[in-house]
């Protein structure tokens, strides 16, 4: 039985090659698997104090990192998100601060006092060659996140 499932995979693949269709099968499975993002961090946060929790997410992908902000849907018993917004910060790598009492690579904290929590992201900068970190603040009513001015 395992010879036939064999031969038939075999000649499958024999017809796709005479025909040029295993190349490209090949490079997508291989651009697929390049352009995976990986998730390093998330948390559930009420970024506006609306009541609201919104899901933040820190990726990572082909050498950068990206923040997203969701929205947090339920739609029939179930828990869905909706990307609202994203910041790249291009040229980065993982990084990590000491951010009250704990070592962390995502942290939340309302540094400009108005009222908002900012996101507070930790890189290690390879232009810079230095370890940093982003403040970003979500604007809930054009949905982008921006990265606040150091005082």
């Amino acid at each position: 039985m395992w010879r036939y499932v064999v031969i038939v995979a075999v000649s499958a693949m024999v017809v796709l090659a005479v025909n040029d269709k295993i190349a490209p099968v090949f490079l997508t499975l291989a651009r697929s698997a390049q352009s995976k993002e990986t998730i390093l961090a998330e948390k559930l946060i009420d970024l506006d104090n609306d009541g609201q929790f919104e899901k933040v997410i820190k990726t990572k992908r082909k050498g950068s990192l990206s923040v997203q902000v969701y929205r947090l849907l339920a739609v029939r018993d179930a828990l869905h998100s909706e990307l609202w917004g994203q910041y790249d910060l291009p040229a980065s790598e993982e990084g990590f601060i000491y951010y009250k009492t704990a070592i962390t690579n995502l942290a939340f904290s309302d540094i400009n006092h108005d009222g908002r929590l900012e996101i507070i992201v930790s890189l290690f900068d390879r232009e810079a060659r230095k370890s940093t970190y982003h403040a970003l603040a979500w604007d809930p009513v054009q949905k982008t996140l921006r990265r606040v001015k150091e005082e």
